[in-house]
């Protein structure tokens, strides 16, 4: 979704199908981490 954060809470909730009060389901957990990665930041470099 491009520009989330100009969106509604309803609006991003309803985009991705998530539930306000059960969040995602373990089944869309994996679908959506197939679809956009895993939730990870990268590490970075020690100086």
């Amino acid at each position: 979704m491009e520009d989330a954060y100009a969106k509604s809470v309803a609006e991003v909730l309803q985009a991705f199908g998530v539930d306000r009060t059960k969040g995602l389901s373990d089944s869309q957990v994996e679908q959506h981490a197939s679809l956009y990665g895993k939730n990870v930041l990268p590490q970075e470099e020690s100086k």
